[in-house]
């Protein structure tokens, strides 16, 4: 998709876009940041987060903000 939202959601700063797709770093602790903000539900961890509902949390501060 390309919008980068994934990219900013991402508070270890671990994805990096390639051709409009997100590619994750080593440093991933499976936070599902990146998932839970995608507005087109285009990410997926395997079969464990398909189908299923997103989380957000209204009060989410990324890390470097801290």
């Amino acid at each position: 998709m390309g919008c980068r939202i994934c990219e900013k959601a991402c508070p270890l700063n671990n994805i990096s876009m390639v051709n409009k797709k997100p590619i994750w770093g080593e440093n991933c602790t499976h936070c599902m940041a990146c998932i839970s903000k995608c507005p087109k539900k285009a990410i997926e961890f395997g079969n464990t987060t398909q189908g299923k509902t997103r989380y957000l949390l209204k009060d989410y501060v990324p890390v470097k903000n801290l």
